[in-house]
């Protein structure tokens, strides 16, 4: 802890500046007073990062998300300056020793001690990690002890970006020791790199060394990426949580969630954790941290009455939030006057349809499972037009992931309260920013347009009106969205101007319609509580209505354009010919609504998901309620019957589904699964 300097400044809001905690390679770290005589810990943002327009979108965004920490073990954020100058972030200031002053001082801790303590930072880790945050640095520095268990504090904001590869550069902003393979080799940043901090910050708690030594950065870094750890000081049982922590492959690692489950089954005694000593230095920081609320003056007027201790070390900032309910959401309805509707008559089916020889004895497990490392559902998810990734949105994450490896190429944090419903993938990036997916938002009823130049937002809807589809169109020229006022738009991605809007009738039960393009782009049929409407998207005028029995939840066009796939609240999919528009086919599995349909690329299988339980609602209004999905089907589109049910075994519900090239399917869960399957 230092004074303050004559360019510090004197106050940031409602804080009067008392001392300098320290500095890092984001700003400077101050200590506080509230107005009402709280210590906080006052993160001010270096200029350069501030004036640079997507960093304070994205600190705005990170720093609310912020305030919802809910873990013991993690400071919490007490608010954020986000719009005005300069950026800054206050937290709970923890008056204890740093874990780094500590051991540096006494030496390693004893087995009793380590045993809360990587209790204690799992659990903080998995309380950033449920929301989708990442800490990004976690060290000894930033690890605090007070006398029942370690705080961590000193997170990043904003530092979302793609690295360059600190070795590959030179320019290492962090703490090497304790950074991972993928934060030295230009890989995504992500929660698995919080999982192998953790895992060297509790070895060197146990050895008084970091697991890959000390030295010149770049060694350091090299050593991380292709030597074993030096883990002989850390004994059993937390040498095996240890090494399983910084395992070398992001995916072989453990969850935060599994680290406090596999901590836990250890067991041990954490009453009187810290040793004496320990709880000596814990008490002599709380002794001088109270002398500035009894006192009022800053250290700069103070420094020679009140010199203070080097273990009372920076408690810089801390970034983490309650877990998210699952996204999808239909309002209960009783069944529909038209679910009694006999479908009448038939015609035949379309001749070109393709055929499939795909029998129940080849539906096995899937071929491969992804899975959110912070466990956050996911309620859609596409493929990229080449195969070779998928996306998915759910209420607190939009991400990208890399198929030939299975890893997170890309992992944006959305705000909180809002996450995203719908995502797709654009097949030809194109204009200004040449955006390439589209995310549909559950509140502000925004699009959010990732690019590789600068990620755009497209208004939508009103604030408020939740983005229930989005869909691009075959050339990518055009996305179409669909709100839950039931208002579907297209939108021009050369101008980013809106073409047309239209209404899809008066809601699909209450999920907001959804849309399907024909594969040449001339028409688009999307969903609405009287019927599917086949529209002009040029023109946004109605060009068919096709009469289905009952609410229809889901759309999809076939890829050769032939037939169209109509999901109903009665359990049915209706198949329709595309260009008589007659009905050839009634597809019944269950008794459950069908909120989704999607089509194989050669057409030959439709995948379903169907709906959970439901229980009539008492109530003379129809009550919102989660409906997640319970089932896939798959079926065989020439002979229109079903082939099976698919299970990934998860014991989670399945939330989304889509086809990609060379008939995979993949479909997401609640629990943050995405698993994939092989049906060619």
């Amino acid at each position: 802890m230092k004074p303050l300097t004559t360019t510090d400044p004197a106050t940031l809001g409602r804080y009067t500046l008392l001392a300098r905690l320290g500095t890092g390679g984001m700003g400077v770290v101050y200590l506080g007073r509230s107005s009402d005589d709280q210590l906080v810990a006052i993160k001010v943002i270096r200029d350069d990062h501030g004036a640079d327009r997507d960093y304070r979108r994205r600190f705005a965004r990170e720093a609310q998300t912020a305030q919802q920490v809910s873990g013991y073990f993690s400071a919490s954020i007490v608010e954020a300056e986000a719009r005005g100058e300069p950026l800054w972030v206050a937290q709970e200031y923890i008056p204890g020793p740093s874990l780094g002053e500590v051991v540096r001082k006494q030496g390693p801790l004893p087995p009793r001690s380590l045993h809360r303590l990587a209790l204690g930072l799992a659990d903080a880790v998995r309380s950033i990690h449920a929301v989708g945050l990442v800490h990004r640095g976690l060290t000894p520095g930033n690890v605090l002890l007070e006398a029942d268990g370690p705080r961590v504090t000193g997170f990043g904001l904003a530092r979302t970006e793609r690295p360059e590869g600190v070795v590959r550069t030179g320019q290492i902003v962090g703490t090497p020791e304790y950074m991972s393979p993928e934060q030295a080799n230009a890989e995504l940043v992500s929660f698995p790199a919080d999982v192998f901090a953790l895992g060297s910050v509790l070895a060197f708690a146990a050895t008084g060394r970091p697991p890959f030594g000390e030295g010149e950065p770049t060694a350091v870094l090299r050593r991380i990426m292709s030597n074993e750890p030096d883990l002989p000081g850390v004994s059993e049982p937390f040498c095996g949580v240890v090494a399983a922590c910084l395992a070398k492959n992001p995916v072989e690692r453990p969850t935060a969630e599994k680290v406090v489950s596999r901590v836990s089954a250890i067991g041990g005694d954490t009453s009187e954790w810290l040793p004496e000593w320990v709880r000596h230095e814990v008490a002599s920081v709380q002794h001088t941290s109270m002398s500035f609320l009894s006192g009022g003056r800053s250290l700069q007027d103070r420094r020679r009455r009140w010199p203070l201790a080097a273990a009372a070390v920076s408690a810089a900032l801390v970034l983490g939030v309650g877990t998210l309910a699952a996204v999808r959401y239909l309002p209960f309805e009783a069944a529909s006057e038209l679910a009694q509707a006999d479908p009448g008559e038939q015609a035949q089916a379309p001749e070109s349809i393709a055929t499939t020889d795909l029998t129940a004895d080849d539906l096995g497990d899937p071929g491969a499972v992804i899975s959110d490392p912070a466990g956050r559902a996911l309620s859609d998810v596409a493929f990229s037009s080449d195969g070779e990734q998928v996306a998915a949105v759910g209420p607190a994450a939009l991400q990208f992931w890399r198929l030939n490896d299975q890893l997170l190429d890309e992992d944006m944090v959305l705000p909180v309260g809002d996450g995203a419903q719908a995502v797709d993938y654009s097949p030809d990036p194109q204009g200004p920013i040449e955006a390439y997916a589209a995310a549909g938002m559950s509140e502000s009823g925004e699009v959010l347009l990732p690019s590789d130049q600068e990620d755009g937002i497209l208004p939508a809807a009103s604030e408020g009106i939740a983005i229930t589809d989005v869909v691009f169109s075959p050339d990518g020229g055009r996305l179409a969205t669909v709100d839950a006022s039931d208002q579907v738009a297209t939108w021009d991605m050369e101008s980013l101007e809106q073409v047309t809007s239209m209404s899809a009738g008066e809601g699909n039960g209450g999920a907001g319609p959804r849309v399907s393009w024909a594969p040449d782009g001339s028409y688009l049929v999307t969903t609405g509580k009287e019927a599917p409407v086949l529209a002009d998207p040029e023109t946004g005028d109605a060009i068919e209505t096709l009469p289905a029995r009952d609410t229809v939840h889901g759309v999809a066009v076939s890829p050769d354009g032939t037939s169209i796939a109509t999901t109903g609240a009665d359990g049915a999919v209706e198949l329709w010919d595309a260009e008589t528009r007659a009905r050839y086919a009634t597809l019944s599995g269950g008794e459950d609504q069908v909120i989704q349909v999607d089509y194989s690329e050669d057409g030959a299988l439709i995948a379903t998901l169907d709906a959970g339980d439901s229980e009539e609602s008492e109530a003379e209004e129809p009550k919102e309620r989660p409906f997640p999905g319970e089932t896939v089907r798959l079926w065989n589109a020439a002979e229109q019957e079903q082939i099976g049910t698919l299970d990934a075994g998860n014991d989670s519900a399945p939330l989304g589904l889509a086809f990609g090239p060379d008939d995979r399917l993949a479909v997401s869960y609640q629990n943050g699964d995405i698993a994939l399957w092989d049906l060619s």
